[in-house]
């Protein structure tokens, strides 16, 4: 079976899901997960869960982004800023390849 990077996330999804039920009907009712509020210095804000019955780590995260924090009257800054970041990241990326390609010996 060849799977494709498109395939990747809704796989990885499906593991999950298939992990999260069988860890459900495996545990016990009264082994119910701790939640624990931790708070750091700055404000943020994180729910820690611990639960060792299955071996798996997942972090999940959200913040507020996209156009809704584009400033009045500014439309596309967010989109723009992104854009540029990308760009940036592609050049320094290829940079270290280019370097060594530059001093290769030619033969």
């Amino acid at each position: 079976m060849i799977v494709t990077r498109r395939q990747l996330p809704s796989i990885a999804a499906a593991l999950l899901a298939a992990a999260t039920s069988l860890a459900t009907f495996a545990t016990p009712a009264a082994a119910a997960a701790k939640v624990q509020r931790v708070v750091s210095p700055g404000g943020i804000e994180a729910w820690f869960v611990q639960d060792a019955t299955v071996p798996l780590v997942a972090m999940e995260y959200a913040f507020a982004g996209g156009s809704s924090q584009d400033p009045a009257g500014k439309p596309g800054t967010g989109s723009f800023t992104a854009t540029c970041w990308t760009k940036a990241r592609q050049i320094w990326i290829r940079r270290p390849f280019t370097s060594a390609l530059n001093a290769a010996p030619s033969k």
